[in-house]
Parts: structure tokens; C-alpha cells; sequence
């Protein structure tokens, strides 16, 4: 998480072996709901990118309007 006391975004990449193609690993993140627990955080973003015939890499984003969040400082 980075912050510089006006924004705060806060982030995390994995990549995952299945065999499930990138969209549909892109809607299962997107509709999560452990996504959704922190009510300072919106604009969320998901993306997933095939590696392999076996791995999909996640990247998940999102961005907080860090007033009064002492993590965005």
C-alpha cells in the first residue's frame, strides 16, 4: 500500500495454475467478496493474463481517498 496523504492505492499480483481461461478467472476476482470488506477502498481493478497453457497471472488494484486512513500517510 502507498499513500501520499491525499490518495492511497493499494495492490497485489499472484499468478495461479488452472486450466480456466483468463476471462473467466478476471469475473470470479472482480465478483469476490473479501474484495469488498474495506468501504474506504473503490475503483477496483482486476486484470488476468495468460502465461502459459497452465498458469493465469492476477493483478488486482484499487485506489482509497485516504481521508482519515492512517495507512494512506
Amino acid at each position: 500500500m502507498t499513500g501520499d496523504s491525499g490518495d492511497c492505492w493499494a495492490g497485489f499480483a499472484f499468478s495461479l495454475r488452472t486450466e480456466r481461461p483468463p476471462e473467466e478467472v478476471k469475473r470470479y476476482y472482480e465478483a469476490a467478496s473479501f474484495l469488498r470488506t474495506d468501504a474506504h477502498f473503490f475503483e477496483l481493478s482486476v486484470s488476468a493474463l495468460q502465461e502459459s497453457a497452465d498458469h493465469v497471472s492476477v493483478a488486482i488494484d484499487t485506489i482509497s481517498s485516504g481521508t482519515g486512513d492512517l495507512r494512506c500517510w
